[in-house]
């Protein structure tokens, strides 16, 4: 059993001996309501989602939008600290000139 598997499989999660994720009855809503982050993101890539219903692909759907909310925020940050430092900040330059940064 991987490092994910391990993580995951004292969650609720069946892991097999390949890694595959797949959610023990009833628990896949409330993985994916609780996760954030990085464990979200190593939970949906370790389910395999052949084995989903409709229904909880639907779920995965949903938690994939969280996943990519929270990158996004992450980014936005990371974006606003680039634009405080001195050497962005002094940046005078139109857009459509090509510069050094």
């Amino acid at each position: 059993m991987g490092c994910v598997g391990t993580v995951f499989g004292r969650t609720g999660v069946n892991v097999s001996d390949d890694d595959t994720q797949t959610p023990a009855d009833g628990t896949l809503a409330t993985l994916l309501g609780r996760a954030r982050g990085p464990e979200l993101a190593a939970l949906l890539a370790g389910l395999d989602v052949e084995a989903l219903s409709a229904h909880e692909l639907v779920l995965v759907l949903q938690a994939q939008e969280r996943l990519k909310a929270h990158v996004e925020a992450v980014q936005v940050d990371a974006l606003a600290e680039l634009c405080e430092r001195p050497e962005y900040a002094r940046c005078s330059c139109p857009v459509d000139v090509v510069h050094e940064h």
